[in-house]
């Protein structure tokens, strides 16, 4: 569950920009640096979990849970009970999934957090599904891993979002696009390594449902 997992406190950080920048406040602080968050997460999809699920028998779809401050953005990949992936077929939702019997071999998602399978189970299925992650919710708790790993694309985009601020105290153009560029950089080699499986290799997130 979520909150079996590490969480970091971001009220340091929070703290460091009040400092960095006379008239800001804590409040519009927390807001840009939930913000900055949900624009990395969705862009990079660096923010992985898996989900532990069983499909009852004679199911052919299924919702996947989230929990806490958690939303699912996409399902990136499905194995089977027997470890071996399915194989992502998007083009199943031009039409009805046929009503066959036997195991999953493909799946298709008509929403981020369902799965729709292109076989009804005899018996219950069992499957895991690594999915991209995001908070939605404004707060001074994150996941670990986010500052853990990518600390400074998310200083970089916090900071280079409050000095684009326009007619404030601490508005400063100049700064505002030498960090926004960072960020946008950070962004970039995030993605990358996410696409190759070298940001995670283990996910820290799990929602079991089967022991």
């Amino acid at each position: 569950m979520i909150s079996d997992q590490p969480i970091a406190d971001a009220t340091p950080l929070i703290k460091q920009v009040v400092a960095l920048m006379p008239g800001v406040t804590v409040m519009a602080v927390t807001t840009e640096l939930f913000d900055t968050i949900h624009e990395f997460c969705k862009e990079t999809q660096a923010l992985r979990g898996e989900c532990l699920e069983v499909l009852p028998a004679n199911v052919n779809a299924m919702s996947l849970a989230s929990d806490g401050n958690l939303a699912i953005i996409k399902v990136l990949t499905v194995q089977g009970q027997d470890g071996l992936p399915l194989a992502p077929r998007p083009e199943m939702l031009q039409f009805m999934v046929p009503n066959v019997s036997g195991s999953p071999t493909r799946f298709a998602c008509p929403q981020p957090d369902r799965i729709v399978f292109n076989a009804l189970p005899a018996e219950d299925f069992r499957f895991r599904a690594t999915v991209a992650l995001t908070p939605i919710c404004s707060s001074s708790q994150y996941p670990a891993v986010l500052f853990n790993q990518y600390y400074d694309a998310i200083k970089s985009g916090l900071e280079g979002k409050l000095f684009a601020q326009p007619a404030k105290s601490y508005t400063n153009a100049r700064e505002a696009l030498k960090r926004l560029n960072a960020f946008k950089a950070y962004k970039g080699y995030a993605r990358i390594n996410a696409e190759q499986a070298n940001t995670l290799a283990d996910p820290p997130w799990r929602y079991p449902r089967w022991a």
